[in-house]
């Protein structure tokens, strides 16, 4: 709302723009397209950043392959190339142009990052967790996570009202007497420190890694 006011009145009065706030609308434009851009080049040069980079989780995420286009990373410079022409306008005081432009640039520009790119970036975070999720989805079993906290496991796996009380106890799960499998979600560096004899591993993908425990009469 404060936005359309303020575009309102300055259309309505014909104001100019101050300079300063037409270099920033740029600069900040070329900066967020570059960075936008930037991203979908991580496949190319990861090989390069992994070695700096000292948390086993990070590394683990940076393994999937996401398989970039050219078309995702030219998001990013049409972008750029929207924020220039509005630029251009706000410049020659030709306020409707210039607005129309920035407004129909983000307007068309988020929804296709969200639709092409956010994806994408997910493989890298939690997409290898969902994954995994989906496929046990369908299982009656226990599902919950060790060494972090997400809900993924409630929307993803489908996990329905527990009839025992004693399953919302990270305790129980581990090593008590339970009367259905367990499947625990962890990050890969945190497999030493909430792990037992009792579980195995089913599946690792990126930085995640699904273990299981099972009845004991199985």
């Amino acid at each position: 709302f404060l936005a359309a006011f303020a575009i309102n009145e300055s259309l309505t009065n014909k104001e100019t723009i101050a300079k300063w706030k037409m270099y920033f609308l740029l600069v900040l434009g070329v900066v967020i397209g570059l960075l936008l851009s930037a991203i979908t080049l991580i496949d190319l040069y990861k090989d390069e950043i992994i070695p700096y980079i000292d948390d086993d989780f990070a590394k683990a995420c940076l393994s999937i392959n996401a398989d970039w286009t050219w078309f995702e990373g030219i998001l990013g410079l049409l972008f750029i190339a929207f924020i220039s022409i509005s630029f251009y306008y706000f410049k020659k005081v030709i306020l409707e142009k210039a607005y129309y432009i920035l407004l129909i640039s983000i307007s068309l520009f988020l929804p296709l990052y969200l639709a092409f790119v956010v994806p994408k970036i997910e493989q890298y975070s939690q997409g290898p967790a969902i994954h995994m999720l989906e496929n046990i989805a369908e299982h009656d079993s226990y599902i919950t996570t060790l060494g972090y906290k997400s809900y993924a496991h409630y929307f993803y796996g489908n996990v329905r009202p527990y009839k025992n009380d004693s399953a919302r106890d990270n305790n129980w799960l581990l090593s008590g007497n339970i009367d259905k499998p367990v499947y625990f979600l962890l990050h890969v560096n945190d497999t030493q420190n909430h792990t037992n004899k009792n579980m195995f591993v089913v599946d690792q993908e990126g930085g995640f890694i699904l273990m299981k425990r099972k009845v004991v009469s199985e």
